[in-house]
């Protein structure tokens, strides 16, 4: 990826991040993953994906977490979203090259278990989403990487399509995580045209 545009493809990702009046970080304590681990298990249990015996201790945890970078979304001190940044390591396939049986790049990064509190899912929840997965961008960017898989729900291949990005699906959807996910690559390099000029609006109609 080009320096340019990947200098470009951050200041969106500032861009979308400063739309948002959380916090967003990356967990930097045991005791910070250990609120994502507890938000993720609170989710999965409300919205009916899992039953409460399966999660020992109250948290949603798996080893693909050991090797993650945790993203969190706080209002003061509560924390309000997570995400997670799974990077490539040798001898180990990402969660969605097991969960989907495909094959990914061998620089892929996975993004996933995105989660948020319930008063503010929906449609009102989805800049908040958006500016977690900008978050979890600048992360991987950090630490060299740019090539991005995911597995999302079909409703939001369209939010994201309507945002600016050009998303290739990658294999037919399927159960998983409690709901109907398709495995999804995103041509961030592709997007810039449609990201740049979406996002550059709406920079204007917030200074109106």
């Amino acid at each position: 990826m080009h320096t340019n545009s990947v200098a470009i493809a951050d200041r969106v990702a500032e861009t979308v991040i400063g739309f948002v009046p959380q916090r967003l970080a990356i967990a930097e304590t045991d005791e910070q993953r250990s609120e994502i681990f507890g938000l993720r298990y609170r989710t999965v249990i409300e919205l009916g994906w899992a039953r409460p015996e399966e999660f020992p201790g109250e948290v949603e945890h798996n080893d693909d977490d050991e090797q993650a970078i945790h993203i969190g979304a706080w209002e003061d001190e509560e924390l309000v979203g997570g995400a997670r940044v799974v990077p490539p390591t040798d001898g180990r396939p990402l969660p969605i090259e097991r969960d989907f049986e495909i094959r990914t790049r061998e620089d892929d990064v996975e993004v996933g278990r995105t989660v948020i509190v319930p008063r503010l899912r929906g449609a009102t929840g989805h800049a908040l989403i958006t500016a977690l997965f900008a978050q979890c961008w600048l992360a991987m960017r950090d630490r060299g990487y740019t090539e991005l898989v995911s597995a999302i729900p079909p409703r939001l291949v369209e939010v994201y399509r309507s945002i600016g990005f050009t998303i290739i699906e990658l294999a037919p959807g399927r159960t998983h995580w409690g709901e109907e996910r398709v495995p999804v690559r995103f041509d961030v390099i592709d997007s810039l045209p449609s990201l740049t000029r979406v996002w550059g609006e709406a920079t204007r109609e917030g200074a109106a």
